[in-house]
């Protein structure tokens, strides 16, 4: 399958499209990557996923689908995603009742 080698139009244009989609607001759905992650994140994510498909048996690249490749692209931009995203860090102060 075409798609599962890294230098083919069909993997560029798979993996362009997913980009597009998830980096854009889609009527219902709003993009859930913040902009300062964007490059990174698909620098990384496609790294991710072509060494994914390279531990992969020839068996099994035999038997992927366009539908299966795609919700692993999917399930590695969103896992790569979640080691970018900067959290506040929210702190509380004990309170601290008087001694009697």
């Amino acid at each position: 399958m075409k798609a599962l080698e890294p230098n083919t139009v069909e993997s560029s244009e798979m993996v362009e499209q997913t980009f597009t989609f998830w980096f854009s607001d889609n009527e219902h759905i709003r993009s859930p990557f913040p902009e300062y992650i964007r490059p990174i994140l698909k620098e990384n994510a496609v790294d991710a996923f072509f060494k994914w498909v390279s531990n992969l048996n020839p068996k099994a690249k035999e038997e992927v689908n366009d539908e299966m490749i795609a919700e692993k692209l999917e399930e590695i931009i969103f896992e790569t995603a979640m080691g970018l995203v900067h959290t506040e860090a929210v702190s509380y102060t004990h309170l601290t009742l008087p001694t009697i």
